[in-house]
């Protein structure tokens, strides 16, 4: 089964396809996007089979991410096959033994890489037409860039062994040709790469905006007293609260809520559960959500565990009684109007709760994300002025972000708290020697 098509301006497509799968815990669906093109509906073989083999086991989002990658990639390759009906394409070459792209050619990819999807195919459209078009110096990103060189980069070196080194009693030379050709690929892309990539800034409201924010989701006059406005609160705290990925909000099912998890035999306290689940069968929401971290659970106040529990069994049970038809949902927030109703609420659906907080004054900018991230920078400076180590917070960050011991995490987390103290130290040096200027 197909869903709708996801949408772009190059001439490869994306489509995702739905796999039913038999196993001991009964019927789940796997979501696997394939690469074809737009006009005749083919198949782009290599680059789809490079996902699935490679990426199989990441999440969709992952998978059609690259993807779009590679899609950009084929429309370059129909740029240069319209100006030079002879050229050879990479996966042309590699079949004949050769290096897939010249330090040229990777530097021309490079070029168009910095533009964007549509100047690309609207630079195709008019080389049909015999017009000849240079890209026009408006760049994206340079971690755009440099994110589809790595995934076009990482489609050729795959190409290059397997067409290489997956023959059948391959020669020592064949396999150093092999060897020798992906070095020269890795430099040149090396040699085109934005250098000093950094980190991305961690954007989270201030202490006073974060402070001023809780008291306002207290406030149950900010939100409508409809049945969604108190879900759309419930949602906004919980991720300001609990600094919750969104695919782990909307990935939530009733079960997962838990208002009195014992500690101890005197001792409880209220949770939600982070569970990674496979795909659901059930789930009609086109770009299903997903949980990227560990699983665990994770600590919420018992009053806002309790305001859920009242949704659960008032609010939310309304909306699952009026829908129309299907299977009763799982999940924790629904639909309360419109033909979606009593069914899971969608990435949209969320984006859209969380901009309504944009029109308390200087909020200029608030989403999922940078509520996450506000509540972890929360954390660290609160655990900090309590005096606990680094390696105190660390631990702690480690556990409530369910993020793996390795993670980079908690430290780009610090770092708001970090530029306070420079700014701190700052402003006391300078009281210093004031008297003595």
């Amino acid at each position: 089964m197909n869903n709708p098509t996801l949408d772009s301006h190059l001439s490869a497509q994306i489509r995702v396809i739905f796999d039913e799968v038999e196993s001991d815990e009964g019927a789940r669906a796997i979501r696997r996007p394939l690469l074809v093109d737009r006009v005749s509906g083919l198949l782009h073989e290599l680059p789809t089979t490079y996902v699935f083999r490679t990426l199989g086991q990441k999440a969709l989002n992952t998978q059609v991410t690259v993807m779009y990658d590679l899609a950009f990639y084929l429309q370059w390759l129909d740029l240069r096959r319209k100006r030079s009906p002879s050229w050879l394409t990479p996966e042309q070459r590699v079949r004949a033994g050769k290096l897939a792209l010249t330090e040229r050619e990777v530097i021309d990819l490079h070029t168009w890489g910095q533009t964007s999807a549509r100047e690309l195919a609207e630079a195709f459209q008019r080389e049909a037409k015999n017009v000849r078009v240079l890209p026009s110096g408006k760049t994206v990103e340079s971690t755009t860039t440099n994110s589809r060189l790595i995934n076009i980069r990482s489609y050729l070196l795959w190409l290059t062994r397997s067409m290489i080194e997956g023959v059948i009693n391959l020669e020592d030379r064949e396999m150093a040709k092999s060897v020798r050709h992906q070095e020269i690929l890795n430099l040149a892309f090396a040699n085109v790469m934005s250098a000093g990539k950094k980190a991305p800034q961690c954007k989270s409201l201030t202490r006073d905006q974060s402070d001023f924010l809780g008291i306002v989701l207290l406030d149950s006059g900010f939100f409508s007293k409809s049945p969604q406005g108190k879900r759309d609160q419930l949602i906004a705290r919980l991720l300001h609260e609990a600094g919750l990925r969104a695919g782990e909000l909307l990935k939530l099912r009733c079960e997962d809520l838990d208002a009195n998890f014992k500690l101890s035999s005197r001792k409880t306290r209220a949770i939600v559960k982070v569970i990674r689940r496979p795909n659901d069968i059930n789930d009609d929401r086109l770009n299903q959500p997903s949980v990227k971290t560990l699983a665990g659970p994770v600590t919420i106040n018992k009053d806002l565990a309790a305001q859920l529990v009242l949704y659960v069994s008032h609010e939310r049970r309304e909306a699952i009684e009026l829908r129309k038809t299907g299977f009763e949902t799982p999940y924790l927030f629904v639909c309360h109007s419109g033909p979606r109703t009593g069914k899971p609420i969608s990435r949209r659906n969320l984006n859209r709760i969380i901009n309504k907080l944009q029109k308390i004054e200087d909020f200029e900018s608030v989403s999922p994300h940078v509520l996450r991230h506000t509540h972890f920078t929360d954390l660290w400076e609160t655990t900090s002025s309590k005096g606990k180590s680094a390696a105190e917070i660390r631990a702690l960050m480690l556990l409530r972000g369910h993020w793996s011991p390795k993670s980079k995490m908690p430290e780009l987390y610090a770092s708001r708290h970090i530029s306070n103290i420079e700014a701190e130290y700052v402003e006391e040096r300078d009281r210093r020697i004031e008297p003595n200027q």
